[in-house]
């Protein structure tokens, strides 16, 4: 680890307490109107306690920031939407969705697509499934990389760009999202008990639904973070899945039936994507042995 452990359980200290605050004092203004701001400031919280926490851990953020990779940013697009078609699918093939019509007409007869009250960057006149297809990408991949670049990087440029590195250190690539998606779940925890996330079961969100769908998406974002310590990758994905979610043509039905689509697609994702670290960290390990052997056997 580059932080020392007082640094970094100080860093921890400030992002649990500051969002544990912030969320009650939204629950005592009214945490459903303010819901939006709400959102915005949990995402900014650790950023700033990342500038509270040090000169080290500053230095480890701005490396996060400055270093993008054109290849890895496109991998982050990518995770995005196979989050996105995953979540869908699994809507459609659990028959937890509906059609977003809403927004969204299918004409049957003339094979086009006639879209309402949503703006696309290729116009919005009936155009064929092809065409709005491309349209519909291009207008999720540029508002969901503003939206990460406005919202999700502060939260990612902390949580991956260095406690997920500091944690990779510390309990090995493999065991380190578990650690970030707990401790996630837990300073987000506040919301699900108030019934911002899931009215119906508040209870069962806070302490079993959202635990698992954290743990379940470190999972997938450490499968970016750990090729580079670029927080970018991680936080477009985040922003293309985030805005894609609620503007593609299938809505879940409630707030349970959500929980449960994404509940299957990161379980699948974890199984893959945990197996692939595991099988990192012990090649890891041998070559550190192999190493270990040979300047023994040199000396």
């Amino acid at each position: 680890m580059q932080l020392t452990i007082k640094k970094f359980n100080f860093l921890i200290a400030v992002i649990f307490i500051t969002s544990i605050s912030v969320q009650c004092l939204f629950a005592y203004i009214d945490i459903i109107s303010f819901g939006g701001m709400l959102i915005v400031s949990l995402m900014w919280i650790p950023l700033l306690a990342c500038l509270l926490s040090g000169r080290k851990c500053i230095n480890l953020m701005l490396v996060s920031v400055k270093r993008i990779d054109i290849k890895w940013i496109g991998i982050g697009i990518f995770t995005g939407f196979v989050l996105l078609f995953a979540e869908q699918g699994s809507l459609y093939f659990g028959r937890l969705g509906h059609l977003n019509d809403q927004v969204y007409f299918l004409d049957t007869v003339r094979q086009q697509i006639h879209t309402t009250n949503v703006a696309l960057l290729l116009g919005n006149e009936p155009q064929s499934y092809a065409f709005f297809a491309l349209n519909l990408c291009l207008t999720i991949t540029v508002v969901g990389v503003l939206m990460a670049i406005l919202v999700v990087f502060p939260f990612e440029a902390c949580w991956r760009g260095v406690i997920f590195q500091e944690l990779s250190n510390l309990v090995g690539i493999h065991k380190a999202p578990i650690f970030v998606g707990l401790l996630i779940g837990l300073c987000a925890m506040p919301l699900s008990l108030f019934g911002y996330i899931n009215p119906n079961s508040p209870l069962l969100s806070a302490f079993i639904y959202m635990p698992l769908l954290s743990v379940g998406l470190s999972y997938v974002l450490a499968g970016l973070a750990i090729n580079t310590v670029s927080a970018w990758p991680t936080a477009i994905a985040l922003g293309i899945y985030f805005i894609g979610s609620s503007n593609l043509f299938l809505l879940p039905d409630d707030a349970s039936a959500s929980m449960a689509a994404k509940g299957v697609v990161l379980a699948l994702a974890t199984l893959w994507i945990r197996s692939a670290l595991i099988s990192r960290f012990e090649q890891a390990e041998q070559q550190k042995e192999d190493i270990t052997h040979q300047v023994e056997a040199c000396s």
